[in-house]
């Protein structure tokens, strides 16, 4: 069943509510690129277990940190860009000389971007 939040308009008026809705959407657990664990009697996949509330936060949190990171650009979800989103994953160091994503954090961000944009239907 669709979330209250999942809806274009939504997406572009409040994506910070819209993406907390997802999260803890189904939809958000099957578009993961990782495999059943398990099967049932009849051979078929177990779903996978409903997120977590504490994954659910760091899932929240990183989408935020893209939502400032593109509307300090005057970007909307929808007005991204393949190069925007390369740009994204591809920073390089903070000004105090950190890593702002490392590659296990990029490719996480990768993952979550993709089931976005997967979930949006968005052609960039």
């Amino acid at each position: 069943m669709p979330s209250l939040f999942d809806t274009p308009e939504n997406w572009r008026k409040d994506p910070s509510s819209a993406f907390a809705a997802f999260v803890l959407a189904p939809e958000f657990l099957a578009l993961s690129k990782r495999k059943p664990a398990a099967l049932d009697a009849n051979g078929a996949p177990i779903p996978p277990a409903p997120i977590r509330g504490s994954s659910a936060k760091i899932y929240i949190l990183m989408f935020g940190k893209f939502l400032r990171w593109i509307s300090a650009r005057n970007k909307t979800v929808f007005d991204v860009s393949s190069s925007d989103l390369t740009a994204f994953l591809q920073q390089g160091r903070g000004p105090d000389g950190e890593k702002v994503l490392n590659s296990a954090i990029r490719s996480q961000y990768l993952g979550l971007l993709d089931r976005v944009y997967t979930h949006l239907k968005v052609q960039n």
